[in-house]
């Protein structure tokens, strides 16, 4: 399975609501303001966000170690 561009909120949202704890800051990207300043990339359900809205690009790529459930997961 390849990396490939992902430009839809609806899907990358629902990607990143799986663990919110996890993906705080990439939801937070989501938002209009930030939007225009992102680029996002995706491999099955992971996501990698690079954000260029800064002096230096981040490029934020968070996942849990296998067998680590979400905190909503895990308290559900």
């Amino acid at each position: 399975m390849s990396v490939r561009a992902e430009h839809d909120r609806v899907v990358l949202a629902g990607l990143l609501g799986r663990d919110p704890a996890l993906h705080a800051y990439e939801l937070g990207d989501l938002d209009d303001i930030f939007w225009p300043h992102t680029s996002w990339y995706r491999r099955g359900d992971a996501v990698a966000l690079l954000y260029h809205g800064a002096v230096s690009p981040t490029l934020l790529a968070l996942t849990r170690p296998a067998g680590v459930g979400a905190v909503a997961a895990a308290a559900g």
